[in-house]
């Protein structure tokens, strides 16, 4: 039949199984003998004796039953009963078909998220408290070596473009026995082939002890981290490289070489770097180290730009 107005896409209007009356106000209702229930009375039309029936007041529903006002007798007939649409259901959403249009702004709460999220699934930049983008966190982990060759020095690269300081936490044994050696450190400047060993360093530091302290001032042809120690009691050390990624910044270090535990305590706090300022305003690609005297057996160290 036509519409006034746009027709309906779903709709399953359907007149429901006929029922025998009796001395009860309760039927179940059947639609092609399968229990029907509608959502409320409201979706019914019941003609009882040639005489519609209102909702809520002549009639109600409970699941699929329909429940009169009074009870009914066998003489009195219901002319049909029709079903005003379907109640419909979704289901559930095949796979892969819910888009991102499809969900709610702000509808993913944290209630709905579970716990244990797999850090494989943080991906993108995070954002900072002001809601800008995190970018550049400042200091990032450039390498990290962990070695028990056996060698006469060890060269650490320094030679990453975007970072104009690093960071060295470092672990190194070696073999002497000796207590009167040095811990060595001889830079590479870009472009050179081969490392500066002739007396460019400054080296200023003091053993917290005993206030030991060395000052050498552009007559040593390296800088050294400790002095007159054992090189087999094994050492940590702590060093910045300031400016040494930098072609206008000057490049000079700090740092806090310690050892416990074998041949006692020792701490060593110092700095240094070329003896000039030509020299430290070129940029240092390469650190290396070596003992006065045997060989490095073990090496352990993280190296960290900064920006």
């Amino acid at each position: 039949m036509p519409f006034i107005g746009q027709q309906p896409l779903t709709g399953a209007y359907s007149k429901l199984d006929a029922i025998t009356t009796s001395a009860t106000a309760t039927y179940n209702l059947l639609l092609n003998g399968v229990a029907y229930s509608p959502a409320s009375a409201n979706h019914l039309l019941v003609s009882l004796n040639g005489v519609m029936q209102a909702p809520q007041d002549s009639f109600t529903v409970s699941g699929s039953t329909i429940i009169f006002d009074s009870a009914l007798t066998s003489s009195d007939n219901i002319d049909f009963i029709m079903a005003l649409g379907d109640v419909l259901n979704i289901g559930t959403p095949s796979d892969g078909t819910v888009s991102t249009a499809k969900i709610a702004t702000n509808a993913v709460t944290n209630a709905k998220i579970a716990s244990g999220i797999s850090s494989s699934k943080l991906t993108g930049a995070l954002p900072a408290i002001s809601g800008a983008a995190l970018t550049d966190m400042g200091m990032q982990k450039l390498a990290e070596v962990n070695s028990v060759a056996t060698v006469s020095s060890v060269d650490i690269s320094l030679d990453y473009s975007d970072y104009k300081s690093f960071q060295l936490n470092m672990y190194i044994l070696g073999s002497s026995t000796s207590g009167s050696e040095n811990l060595d450190m001889r830079y590479k400047r870009d472009g050179q082939s081969s490392f500066d060993t002739s007396t460019v360093y400054g080296t200023q530091n003091i053993l917290v002890d005993n206030g030991d302290n060395r000052n050498e001032n552009g007559t040593n042809s390296s800088v050294e981290l400790y002095t007159t120690n054992n090189p087999s009691h094994g050492w940590t050390s702590h060093i910045i490289f300031n400016g040494f990624g930098s072609t206008t910044r000057p490049s000079d270090f700090h740092f806090f070489n310690s050892k416990s535990g074998t041949g006692g305590m020792a701490t060593w706090i110092g700095g240094g770097g070329y003896n000039t300022n030509s020299l430290k305003l070129e940029r240092v690609t390469d650190i290396r180290l070596s003992f006065t005297a045997g060989n490095v057996t073990e090496l352990r160290y993280e190296l960290y730009g900064l920006k």
